[in-house]
């Protein structure tokens, strides 16, 4: 006997997103989903003229300054058995859910998705992706709710009722932050720090409203506020693990950046104490060991990074913390040969990579720059046009360019 498919509602939020929410909603497609939800909250461009198009139905709302409130009326209004939330500039990419979601056990509540966020550095304007955990897709449930009126989230409501969330292999959402204007993203964080003080007001002592704030005031470049904040969630009295473990990570950054190593090392180390199957407490430590010359070191932790959603637990990942994707793990270790001196094993890491993701733009920069210290001006050039053509806004390219005529110098290579 057959199971029958279970029903998939996909909703989103909007407000003025004509130019995302066609290929939004086109990308879901592939998952044949029972209906289209649209929550919009008074557009006054072509969203909901072009999100009827694609067969979605419009609910309107008044806009509460309450993201958590705005999920909550697409639930609400949803009739199919598992929900699938997208913001309006990302799109699904991966697979049917249809099968999985078939055979998935009533224990199982929800699913966290990978999202890549990808974006340019606002100083570098280098491409950048980043894999992060959301939980996006879940059941339809009377008491699953969003919480949070921004920086909004569901796991808590989800494992409150005993269920349990586990991690989607088959596919991802793409998180398009590069498509957006720096004014914008600007101003969109600073109403969300706006929305996070107005909530720790009522509630002062909620560790995730601490953590996203410390995380929002880093963004607005206020980093000794941010740092303070990092630096007390990271303390004995943070009840949530995994926050103080990411606490620990994030102030790290930020001291390694104020030229305090040592300090930034302790702090890693202490979170990988805490907590030592994550891959965030690695990746960070590697940086600061390879910003001090110790290559090796850097190499080792590298290494011990993940690079598969397949061997992750959903309770397992602290905030921030999912894998390294494998062709940036490779060219982490290539730069670690490369500083070192030993040209043919970074070549031979940097192909790997590339071999692993044709598009990868620091593998391409690191065979650039492989070449240039062999002194092969024709593979210099030409892996630095194929770095262009992914990445033209990319300011390290102008410097490489303007290098292509002189002699290379063997330095360390860095990324940023």
């Amino acid at each position: 006997m057959r199971t029958a498919r279970p029903k998939l509602s996909v909703c989103v939020i909007t407000r003025n997103e004509e130019r995302f929410i066609g290929q939004c909603l086109a990308s879901v497609a592939v998952l044949q989903p029972h209906e289209l939800i649209v929550v919009d909250s008074g557009s006054t461009d072509r969203t909901v003229a072009i999100a009827e198009a694609h067969g979605a139905r419009v609910l309107p709302i008044t806009w509460r300054d309450d993201y958590a409130w705005a999920r909550n009326q697409a639930i609400e209004q949803a009739s199919g058995d598992w929900i699938l939330f997208l913001d309006a500039d990302e799109y699904w990419e991966g697979g049917a859910l249809g099968p999985l979601l078939a055979r998935t056990p009533p224990a199982v509540g929800g699913f966290l998705l990978e999202r890549a966020d990808v974006y340019l550095d606002p100083d570098s304007g280098r491409k950048i992706s980043c894999p992060v955990g959301i939980v996006r897709l879940f059941r339809k449930n009377a008491t699953f709710r969003y919480a949070y009126r921004v920086h909004e989230q569901i796991n808590s409501s989800i494992s409150g009722a005993s269920s349990r969330i586990e991690v989607l292999r088959a596919g991802r959402l793409i998180h398009q932050v590069f498509a957006l204007s720096q004014e914008f993203i600007q101003r969109k964080q600073a109403n969300y720090l706006r929305l996070l003080e107005e909530s720790l007001r009522e509630a002062p002592q909620d560790e995730w409203l601490r953590y996203q704030q410390a995380k929002t005031l880093w963004f607005l470049k206020r980093e000794p506020e941010a740092l303070q904040l990092f630096r007390e969630l990271s303390g004995p009295y943070t009840a949530s693990l995994v926050i103080r473990c990411s606490a620990c990570c994030n102030a790290a950054i930020l001291l390694q950046a104020a030229g305090q190593a040592p300090a930034a090392i302790a702090l890693l180390q202490h979170s990988l104490q805490l907590h030592p199957g994550q891959s965030l407490g690695y990746l960070i430590l590697g940086d600061v060991y390879y910003g001090q010359g110790q290559y090796g070191r850097a190499a080792q932790c590298y290494l011990r990074t993940k690079s598969s959603l397949n061997t992750l637990r959903f309770e397992a990942i602290i905030p921030g913390d999912l894998y390294l994707y494998p062709a940036e793990r490779l060219y982490k270790l290539g730069c670690c040969f490369l500083a070192a001196g030993r040209f043919t094993l970074a070549r031979l890491l940097f192909r790997w990579g590339l071999h692993r993701q044709a598009s990868s733009v620091n593998c391409l920069y690191g065979l650039a720059i492989v070449a240039l210290a062999r002194r092969d001006m024709a593979a210099a050039r030409r892996y630095t046009r194929r770095c262009q053509a992914e990445n033209p806004e990319w300011q390290r390219l102008r410097e490489l360019s303007s290098r292509l005529g002189l002699e290379a110098s063997p330095a360390a290579v860095t990324w940023g």
